[in-house]
């Protein structure tokens, strides 16, 4: 007796693929499911937005900086931030920051004298 296998055999179909299915129907579920647009996740509220902030004393006034570190003035007058920000201890970037805020005045005081304003 000779018979023709089944591929697959039916051991290895699952109980769920059970029932044969139409690709047809199956990219066109696909379809309508992709085509709706997603949500977009809901905006920071003003509590979570404060406290991923740091505040530091700055003569007079509060300065915020987020995580990406103070802004650095360049002697060009172009802006940039400190790279390595986020690998920094605290101690660390204290005193970036108590540097980087005597420098930056000082530059801004030269750009401006020398009639450039920093961007």
């Amino acid at each position: 007796m000779s018979s023709v296998p089944q591929f697959p055999p039916p051991h290895v179909i699952p109980d769920d693929d059970a029932e044969a299915t139409n690709p047809k129907e199956e990219e066109e579920s696909t379809t309508v499911q992709n085509s709706k647009p997603l949500p977009l996740p809901a905006p920071q509220s003003a509590e979570a937005a404060e406290s991923s902030t740091t505040k530091v004393e700055v003569g007079s006034g509060a300065v915020k900086l987020d995580h990406l570190g103070p802004l650095v003035v360049n002697s060009d007058g172009t802006m940039s931030r400190i790279h390595n920000w986020a690998e920094m201890t605290p101690l660390e970037r204290e005193r970036t920051i108590k540097i980087l805020g005597k420098r930056n005045q000082l530059r801004t005081e030269a750009l401006q004298a020398a009639g450039i304003t920093p961007n």
